[in-house]
């Protein structure tokens, strides 16, 4: 019996393989420590995935999606509140510096 071995390595490109960067290196890209990336982990808010019960990887085109998202955020955040009126006392309101 032969068995035919299948060579398609020739005829499609390999995958470009994604970077995937430890606990310790997205705590240096975001500039704070190990725990705090672990705690962003656990709640759901920065993604992730463990490799075994001990290994934990962030793939850095998500990390990179998960950023410019809280950039955009908080952008959008700023334009809210700019577009707010201001918070205080009303026309019938007297100013807590005058009233006392």
């Amino acid at each position: 019996m032969v068995i035919a071995h299948l060579d398609n390595t020739a005829h499609t490109p390999p995958l470009p393989l994604e970077r995937l960067l430890t606990t310790r290196a997205v705590a240096e890209v975001l500039g704070i420590s190990s725990e705090a990336v672990l705690r962003l982990w656990r709640a759901g808010d920065l993604p992730g995935f463990r490799l075994s019960t001990r290994v934990l990887r962030f793939r850095e085109s998500e990390l990179m999606d998960w950023l410019e998202r809280r950039r955009a955020d908080t952008l959008m955040g700023r334009a809210r509140v700019a577009a707010e009126p201001p918070v205080g006392p009303g026309p019938s309101e007297p100013s807590r510096a005058h009233a006392r």
